[in-house]
């Protein structure tokens, strides 16, 4: 397969050699088969020989000739390719534009496998979003594994590696675009995954369990094909880094450890950025050894995010369990936004508020409704830096904000200034639900799109207990920018649009993984080395 060679910086003289060597060859063969692919640059050549890495180009490129060949008749897609590769000095670079039904509103339904709701709720959760959908079929492809669990029948036993969970999963995700049954078996996903069909487990731990295994199954393809591009896509679509920083109150020594995070969980608040003001906030450590003093001594600490993936997952801590082992669920409702620009959240923590000693002398209910005061002022903050158009107006001499801490944070932040400069001249806020007024819900609409804005796309619900519970998805969608937003439901196979959207839904008290996507341009969906026979398979599917 060919992959992709982004972000990968090589000797300018050296790339030329390669792509001189390599070229005449390989168009001189292309322009003799069907024209599939069309090397008009030498980077697009270079490209090329780069994966098969052989002077034989002709017999590599015939072996590969049914991904290529073969397409689906009557009215589905072809299997095919094109390539458009952008060259510069210190990177190659192509977007694969995977070819879909042009009327494709990704609305098919998952079959529940007596009490599998929970399995496709984060199916469609995933798959509904740009960025999980192509990293998915991004993903480890083995064309020999994915042939042998479609000629498997549902009552055969199938595979537990690794790879086999990916691939199962990626048919599944073929089957949403290609077949036309209105819903889709995961039975085979199911057995792969080696779970039990007749108990309801948690969304969440499904995640990482699932997100786990293609992790493992990228690293296992890289090391095959001696690249690393299948982990790099993974670990840019799901894995996010937090920190952790401990104060040494001896010596003031800081010290930072980073973990990587595939969703963020959020303690139950009455807003997002309440909830998250909560998580990263301080709190006192005994018995902590400084690495720099190396004395033993109270310390405090404080979390930080570092980095975000590209779909972002959020989870609110509803399910809670008592020193007994009894489980309990919190259906509190929690004021979600639609839109959030996440440049600076790194620098949303608290690391310049904390109880000190003194504080600490004092009784238990000051310090606590203290720290409650502070909460709610950091959350002011990270809404100020994370929702800025809520606050500035930009003008070509100067920056006006409607609140005093707004003013303040701008002046004494001159990156937060200049980002407002670049990207918040012009900007529109756009309130979408005439019923609901609620600011968090208002979407800005940018002339020149903030890096790192994120967008809601999808929702995991729960209704009732961890175990007696039903599991559905909430997919938000906007057709075009002149439409309203939309609301679509996915309950197991059935899939429908939910009638006067108000925005109530957002913030819903059965909302329990919210699902924010990185607004930027995605390379579409992996190029399949797929056989005949699995293309006359999923082509003989009707409704």
């Amino acid at each position: 397969m060919i992959t992709s060679h982004s972000n990968i910086k090589m000797d300018n003289r050296r790339i030329f050699e390669e792509q001189e060597k390599y070229l005449y060859d390989i168009n001189t063969f292309l322009e003799e088969t069907d024209k599939i692919y069309k090397v008009q640059t030498q980077s697009q050549a270079f490209q090329i020989s780069q994966y098969f890495n052989t002077d034989n180009v002709e017999s590599k490129l015939k072996s590969q000739q049914l991904m290529f060949k073969n397409p689906i008749k009557n009215n589905y897609p072809q299997f095919q390719v094109n390539l458009d590769f952008n060259y510069n000095k210190h990177s190659i670079e192509y977007k694969r534009n995977y070819k879909i039904c042009e009327d494709n509103i990704k609305s098919k339904g998952l079959t529940n496998n007596n009490a599998t709701c929970y399995l496709n709720a984060l199916l469609q959760a995933i798959y509904n979003t740009e960025a999980g959908y192509n990293a998915i079929l991004r993903g480890p492809n083995d064309r020999e594994t994915i042939e042998r669990i479609e000629k498997a029948s549902e009552l055969d036993s199938i595979d537990k590696d690794d790879q086999s969970v990916v691939s199962a999963l990626q048919l599944i995700f073929l089957r949403m675009i290609y077949s036309q049954k209105p819903s889709v078996s995961t039975l085979k996903f199911c057995k792969a995954l080696a779970i039990d069909t007749g108990t309801q487990e948690d969304a969440n731990e499904l995640m990482k369990n699932v997100l786990s295994k293609l992790e493992n199954a990228s690293k296992t393809h890289d090391i095959k094909n001696k690249f690393d591009l299948t982990l790099q896509v993974y670990k840019e679509t799901f894995e996010g880094q937090t920190g952790s920083t401990v104060i040494c109150q001896y010596c003031q020594h800081e010290f930072l450890a980073q973990t990587p995070f595939t969703d963020l969980l959020l303690p139950i608040e009455e807003d997002f950025f309440t909830c998250f003001a909560t998580m990263v906030k301080k709190q006192d450590i005994d018995g902590y050894q400084c690495a720099s003093c190396n004395n033993k001594t109270k310390s405090l600490q404080y979390s930080s995010v570092q980095t975000v993936p590209d779909l972002l997952c959020m989870t609110l801590q509803r399910f809670k369990q008592n020193e007994y082992g009894t489980t309990s669920k919190d259906d509190k409702s929690v004021r979600m936004p639609i839109f959030l620009d996440l440049e600076f959240i790194k620098n949303c923590n608290m690391g310049e508020i904390g109880l000190g000693e003194e504080e600490n002398e004092r009784k238990q209910e000051e310090i606590e409704k203290q720290s409650q005061e502070k909460i709610a002022e950091m959350a002011e903050l990270f809404r100020i830096v994370m929702m800025p158009w809520l606050y500035f107006k930009v003008e070509p001499r100067q920056i006006i904000a409607n609140s005093e801490i707004a003013q303040q944070f701008a002046n004494i932040s001159p990156q937060f200034t200049q980002h407002l400069r670049a990207h918040y001249n012009n900007v529109k806020v756009e309130n979408i639900f005439s019923s609901n007024n609620d600011h968090l819900l208002q979407i800005p609409i940018f002339e020149n799109n903030p890096p790192n804005i994120f967008v809601l796309k999808t929702i995991v619900r729960h209704s009732g207990t961890l175990t007696g519970g039903h599991y559905k998805t909430l997919v938000l969608s906007r057709p075009n920018v002149i439409e309203r937003f939309q609301m679509i439901e996915c309950n197991d196979s059935n899939v429908n649009l939910i009638k006067n959207f108000d925005g109530n839904d957002i913030q819903s008290g059965d909302n329990y993984m919210y699902f924010y996507e990185r607004a930027k341009i995605y390379e579409s969906g992996q190029t399949y080395n797929l056989s005949q026979y699995v293309q006359s398979s999923i082509q003989s599917e009707r409704k």
